[in-house]
């Protein structure tokens, strides 16, 4: 019973022991695969409506301005945004850094 006790401690540790140290690192780029139940009706950021397709938006887009959990408007691309009086016009300045994915 001792014997089979301190095997299984033995195996336990070696298992902690090598379980626990970093694999090799990947260098950025490649494939990501993401798991979904339902197929995404469509990728279009002004048309859709399904909550599968809105999630893959936000892995592909990047948006003006984003809307925190408590409410609040915050930049993305735009730096700063201005408002008509009137409310029908909205000027938005993008911050320098930012390009189309062509390089534009």
């Amino acid at each position: 019973m001792l014997r089979i006790k301190i095997c299984l401690f033995l195996s336990l540790w070696l298992l902690f022991l090598f379980g626990c140290t970093q694999g090799p690192t990947k260098d950025y780029g490649g494939t990501l695969r993401i798991g979904i139940f339902h197929k995404p009706t469509e990728i279009n950021p002004l048309t859709t409506d399904s909550s599968i397709s809105a999630s893959l938006l936000d892995l592909i887009f990047s948006r003006l301005v984003y809307i925190r959990g408590d409410g609040e408007i915050r930049p993305e691309l735009a730096k700063s945004w201005e408002i008509s009086p009137d409310r029908l016009t909205w000027t938005f300045h993008l911050r320098d850094d930012v390009r189309f994915h062509d390089g534009t």
